[in-house]
């Protein structure tokens, strides 16, 4: 199939009576709505259709009708001229996918650790260069072609993307954490999740990392407070979207040509409330540097914005020292003497910073959550007046206990349905939800089955992925915070679809339910952990698709 989009409104350079026919009108379709930044919702509702009509024709599973394709051509302000061609293009293209393309094969696991996978295409993404690897990831500079952009694909290593925790969380905190926008933040374009592998695509930076400096010896003042600024502002967006990042430190503080400063590595984040599984803890600690962790993280008691803070004020000590604060001579040593020994002043090793430093320093880097600073904010303010550097973007004095205009958020939807990311801003349907975790406890066989049924428009999807789904993985149900949730639409291919979806929770290769006929339930024993108390909810959105 021919790659082909249109160009932008202003600027037909190509017009589409001179397009070869064989190309995919839908292609054509989804390029033009994203020029025009529409979603699907939005495109269906300017031309009058469903929504999953939209989303066929898209797929090329559909084709629209001379009315809808004349509709589509005004909504995508398709020039005069252009106008027959397109609606000719949209009648006579066939339908170009009549067989499901085969699954990508993902890398095997020894794969993942051993072998350089330079070369390698996955997914539409094609490896070109391996940029690093450490415990528990490795990160390859590739290439996406479909839009000819360079990427960062972060290959997750089989401990940690095989972890049950991992498992469960998985999509749902990286669903969360693609939604983060700030200038600094290296957004997350791409997530997925194969049997002992997931992976995460990111934007590509070329101006190394903040440990690369570092390895040269102390920052400037100046340097630093700019890092601080663009990283600390980062990290209170991410706060306040509910989002913990738990990893901060210099490798993932990254940079581009112009030495600004990003804030990375937020595809293994956790939501605030988090526990990190204390094996994965200890096994990182046999590596060979010791991990950013504050005290908290240490005791497994899970990780809190003033976590973050913590490490944040571990970060500005090595910056303006050059050297980690504790040097003990093993990981281990190190992180018992973060538990037991006050933090060290960093005057101690340069005398000719101000105090104010030491201050902030050792505010935020307290043993104890409660006497950290509050919030980020806070921290940058008191950085702000104590030295006299101007940080960008930074609020007024006072406004970091108020609440203006500018900080609040749209809690509507529109037309799109809630994620489970939107759960915070869910309300209304307490009861139904009630109603629901009362059916999902039935002990009857009946009760494995639960069908949401309504009219279209009145928040089935919405119901729940925002409001059962979050209910369940906080333990709604007895033990329900442990289960394995996959969601799914059934398309042109439901048993196709159904393996791609299974795929996402297996820890081993899945087999057999397309090729072999192997039932549902055989399916399952074979790609989750052999434990009976392991529970799977499969939510089929869509489920009329079936028909």
């Amino acid at each position: 199939m021919m790659n082909c989009s249109l160009p932008p409104p202003e600027d037909i350079s190509e017009p589409i009576s001179r397009v070869k026919m064989d190309i995919s009108f839908g292609l054509l379709i989804k390029d033009r709505r994203k020029v025009l930044d529409l979603t699907q919702a939005e495109l269906a509702l300017r031309v009058g259709c469903a929504t999953i009509t939209l989303r066929k024709i898209e797929a090329d599973d559909l084709r629209p009708s001379l009315q809808m394709a004349e509709r589509l051509a005004m909504a995508l302000k398709i020039p005069d001229e252009d106008v027959p061609a397109f609606v000719r293009l949209a009648r006579t293209a066939s339908l170009l996918i009549q067989e499901p393309p085969p699954l990508p094969i993902p890398p095997l696991p020894a794969e993942i650790g051993d072998q350089d996978l330079s070369g390698r295409t996955i997914r539409g993404y094609e490896l070109s260069q391996r940029l690093g690897a450490g415990k528990f990831a490795i990160v390859y500079r590739a290439t996406q072609p479909v839009l000819e952009r360079d990427v960062a694909v972060k290959i997750i290593r089989p401990k940690l993307a095989n972890h049950p925790d991992f498992i469960r969380r998985f999509a749902a905190e990286a669903q969360l954490v693609a939604r983060l926008e700030h200038p600094y933040i290296v957004p997350l374009y791409d997530y997925w999740r194969e049997p002992g592998v997931a992976f995460l695509v990111m934007r590509l930076l070329r101006g190394g990392s903040l440990l690369n400096l570092l390895q040269e010896g102390p920052l400037p003042v100046e340097f630093a407070m700019q890092v601080m600024g663009q990283v600390g502002m980062a990290l209170h967006a991410a706060h306040r979207a509910g989002v913990v990042h738990r990893d901060i430190k210099p490798a993932n503080i990254l940079l581009d040509e112009d030495r600004n400063a990003y804030l990375g590595d937020f595809g293994i984040a956790k939501t605030s409330g988090s526990a990190v599984p204390q094996e994965l803890i200890l096994d990182d600690l046999s590596g060979s540097s010791p991990v950013y962790l504050s005290p908290e993280q240490i005791r497994a008691e899970g990780a809190t914005p003033r976590s973050d803070i913590y490490c944040l004020g571990l970060l500005l000590y090595q910056m303006l020292s050059g050297e980690q604060p504790f040097n003990g001579s093993t990981p281990e040593e190190i992180l018992e003497q973060r538990l037991s020994q006050p933090f060290p002043r960093v005057a101690q090793v340069n005398p000719e910073l101000p105090a104010t430093l030491d201050m902030v320093i050792q505010r935020a880097a307290s043993r104890d959550p409660e006497s950290r600073y509050l919030d980020v904010l806070d921290m940058l303010m008191d950085l702000q007046t104590g030295l006299g550097f101007t940080i960008q973007n930074l609020p007024p004095p006072g406004a970091a206990e108020t609440i203006g205009l500018e900080a609040l958020e749209n809690p509507y939807k529109g037309l799109q349905a809630f994620e489970e990311v939107d759960a915070e801003r869910f309300f209304g349907r307490e009861t139904l939800l009630q109603r629901l975790l009362g059916r999902l406890a039935d002990e009857d066989d009946l009760a494995r089955f639960l069908a949401v049924v309504g009219p279209s428009g009145s928040g089935k999807s919405s119901l729940v992925k925002a409001g059962l789904i979050p209910a369940l993985r906080r333990g709604g149900l007895p033990g329900s915070e442990d289960w394995f949730i996959v969601e799914f639409m059934p398309g042109t291919h439901p048993l196709r679809e159904l393996e791609t979806a299974l795929r996402q929770v297996a820890v081993s290769p899945l087999e057999g339910l397309v090729e072999d006929g192997r039932s549902l339930l055989q399916s399952v024993e074979q790609i989750l952990p052999a434990d009976k108390g392991i529970e799977l909810l499969l939510v089929i959105d869509q489920f009329e698709e079936l028909f």
